[in-house]
């Protein structure tokens, strides 16, 4: 490790110091401490600061090996850098150089983590195929997703963060895609770029460490990715619209899910799905155009669709009481309340019967949070006609809105 890093132990350290035992992981964040870990004691900032930050005496207490440090350090075994991040990244580097799996990099304001889900759901049934539950997209989970790779791993599936200047960029360079998708861009995490062209900036960064043969996947049915120019070989897909690569057409809602025929260079084929949600239709046609242009036959793609379930958090339906409950708690934006609620307005109502919306309000935005809620109902949704009499009113001890939907 003193070789990768250009560096040497600390004088504490005793000369020709190597651990009795493999190390069990390189850690960056307190919580992730385990025994016979590498401690990264980088230098925090923002909110999360006081809980992430490790100490030395948090590494000693989980039992650390060694640690990397920007100062030296008596307790412990340390290696002493001038920065204790990039000496990580660094590190992370060389482990992904170790493996040649075929990367597939997965961003987008929403959309990103079902995309992520589907495609691990088709690749397992061809392929040895890295990929984990939940998001894990930031810099510093991404190289906790990259440690578990082997040798014995063809294919490799990491959900990308574009909510922070140079996040996608700085991933992308990190694993080294074969190929990129980009879902959706549209009004998310606008605290942290300020604007919708710094998103649309972020999001396609996602193509900065794309291998030279490598391709973008991108939904043309989304404004802002349409006018976009990829400065490297690209493949579009979209709804209902022969000139994509990639177009889904007899679109059905079914008591099961959705029904939809997939059209293809060089063919057709009927595909399901087990879940709702007009926008999961474009979530399942990024993955097929990923998994075929990445060589899984057409019949494993549609059965790994069609095999995938939702979970608990997002856009999971469940019966309780003899009403049906539509939760998508997981977290939120415009784009994703709006697929909530196209999603919901899908959903069968008996006669007399209505449709309820509880939502709360997003961090710092509240004043945003009612502004939407009036905005909204002068969106083409395919339930706009449905949801022109919806009554909005504020549960004051909750801090949520409840619409009330005929």
């Amino acid at each position: 490790m003193t070789r990768i890093l250009g560096t040497s132990l600390s004088a504490s350290t005793s000369p020709g110091y190597v651990p009795d035992e493999p190390t069990t992981g390189i850690i960056s964040r307190r919580g992730d401490l385990i025994p016979g870990c590498i401690a990264v004691l980088g230098h925090y900032r923002g909110a999360t600061a006081d809980a992430d930050q490790i100490t030395i005496e948090d590494a000693v207490a989980a039992g650390a090996l060694m640690v990397i440090s920007e100062a030296p350090h008596e307790a412990l075994p340390c290696v002493v850098v001038q920065d204790a991040w990039a000496a990580r990244s660094t590190l992370m580097q060389e482990i992904r150089g170790r493996y040649s799996p075929l990367t597939l990099a997965v961003t987008g304001t929403v959309g990103k983590t079902t995309t992520k889900d589907l495609l691990g759901s088709v690749f397992d049934r061809h392929c040895r195929t890295l990929h984990v539950e939940g998001n894990n997209n930031t810099s510093l989970t991404v190289s906790m997703v990259l440690q578990k790779l082997t040798d014995k791993d063809d294919a490799y599936i990491q959900e990308v963060h574009e909510g922070s200047p140079g996040s996608a960029r700085r991933i992308s360079q990190l694993i080294q895609p074969d190929i990129a998708i980009i879902t959706e861009v549209g009004e998310g995490h606008l605290n942290q770029l300020g604007s919708i062209s710094n998103v649309v900036d972020e999001v396609t960064q996602v193509i900065a460490g794309l291998s030279p043969d490598g391709v973008v996947i991108v939904n043309n049915d989304n404004q802002h990715l349409r006018a976009w120019t990829p400065p490297v070989r690209s493949i579009r897909y979209g709804l209902n619209d022969d000139a994509n690569d990639y177009s889904a057409h007899s679109i059905r809602t079914t008591p099961d899910g959705i029904d939809f025929e997939v059209h293809y260079p060089g063919g057709s084929i009927d595909a399901s799905l087990g879940f709702g949600g007009m926008h999961n239709v474009s979530n399942a046609l990024a993955a097929f155009a990923a998994a075929h242009q990445a060589g899984v036959p057409v019949h494993k793609i549609v059965a790994g669709l069609s095999r995938y379930r939702v979970s608990k958090t997002r856009q999971n339906v469940v019966e309780v009481g003899g009403y049906s409950l539509l939760i998508d708690t997981y977290n939120s934006n415009v784009l994703s309340l709006v697929s909530a609620l196209e999603t919901l307005c899908e959903l069968p109502v008996q006669p007399g019967g209505r449709r309820v919306v509880v939502m709360g309000t997003w961090a710092n935005r509240a004043t945003r949070s009612v502004r939407i809620t009036s905005s909204w109902e002068r969106r083409s949704l395919n339930c706009r006609s449905i949801c022109s009499s919806a009554q909005v009113r504020e549960l004051p001890t909750q801090r949520e809105w409840q619409w009330s939907m005929v």
